[in-house]
């Protein structure tokens, strides 16, 4: 988590929301006129979410997976709205699910699901959400 592009991800967002700010300060013109001055809130959103939750999600493996490695390019970032998609489809399209009917679908969800795309620029992916290495061969030098 000490990897510089985390905090690269941060700045960028950072960014992003004073210029929202900045933007939504702007009384001197009309809300239609400050909308055109910024992204829609679904591309705000999905910045946000997509920094932040990439983030967690690695915190996540790399607490449960000491030593692993992460291939960015390789993570489906749909892989929640995925979820979502397939517990309304299995709970008859239900909008609103109670916690019953979420729990009795959930496991199936997650064992039938993965969150690494099949195909990448660089070929053929693994369907293993995370990647850990074995241990390198000690180097004796003479």
């Amino acid at each position: 988590m000490a990897d510089s592009r985390f905090e690269e991800n941060d700045r960028c967002l950072e960014w992003f929301q004073k210029w929202r700010t900045q933007v939504a300060q702007r009384q001197d013109l009309a809300a239609a006129e400050r909308n055109k001055l910024f992204i829609s809130p679904k591309t705000m959103f999905d910045i946000s979410s997509t920094i932040i939750g990439f983030k967690e999600l690695l915190k996540l493996a790399f607490k449960k997976h000491p030593g692993c490695s992460i291939a960015a390019n390789r993570i489906n970032s749909n892989i929640v709205e995925n979820v979502f998609c397939q517990q309304r489809g299995l709970n008859g399209q239900n909008d609103n699910p109670n916690y019953v009917q979420y729990q009795s679908t959930m496991n199936s969800i997650l064992l039938g699901q993965t969150s690494v795309t099949k195909k990448s620029n660089t070929g053929n992916v693994d369907s293993l959400p995370f990647y850990k290495p074995s241990k390198l061969p000690v180097c004796r030098h003479k």
